[in-house]
């Protein structure tokens, strides 16, 4: 049976996978968890050359997420990194909030402040699933609150859509 070569992860056999799969990366001088989910115990070699794919674009889907985030501060329909940011203004203690935002700046400023804040901690790949193929997790620090801000794309890093999870 074929076995791939996958970034991160390295040969995986076709006809025998496992279930989960865990790697990490370095990302803007933070340490991002990357990993692979089957529902399946075995996978098309062409599916899972769309994963190799992928992992080798990884710059480029991050590069058009950060627009997605920035970009759904003027989306009437997705007001996802918004509502993030409100939640934050609203539950975390003002020093804590001081740390991370000025805290002087009128509000839309520190909304985008907060959205530009945004980092990567978690790709989750589901090549044989039947939902999203991809989930991106970022936050303003996993230490500071348990919020995320989620974006789901397709196999081409084209956003499904984007929501705020705990």
């Amino acid at each position: 049976m074929p076995i791939v070569e996958l970034p991160f992860f390295g040969p995986i056999n076709t006809a025998s996978v496992e279930e989960y799969y865990e790697s990490d990366f370095q990302h803007n001088s933070r340490t991002v968890s990357v990993d692979l989910n089957f529902e399946n115990n075995t996978i098309d070699e062409e599916r899972l050359l769309t994963v190799k794919k992928f992992l080798r674009n990884i710059p480029d889907w991050l590069s058009r997420n950060n627009r997605y985030i920035l970009d759904s501060l003027d989306d009437d329909d997705d007001d996802t990194v918004r509502e993030y940011a409100e939640y934050l203004k609203e539950v975390l203690e003002a020093d804590v909030l001081a740390r991370l935002i000025q805290i002087d700046a009128d509000p839309e400023d520190q909304i985008a402040q907060i959205a530009e804040k945004l980092h990567l901690v978690r790709i989750g790949l589901y090549p044989d699933g039947g939902g999203q193929f991809a989930v991106f997790d970022y936050t303003i620090g996993q230490d500071i609150v348990d919020y995320l801000v989620v974006i789901n794309t397709d196999e081409y890093g084209v956003l499904e859509y984007m929501t705020m999870e705990s």
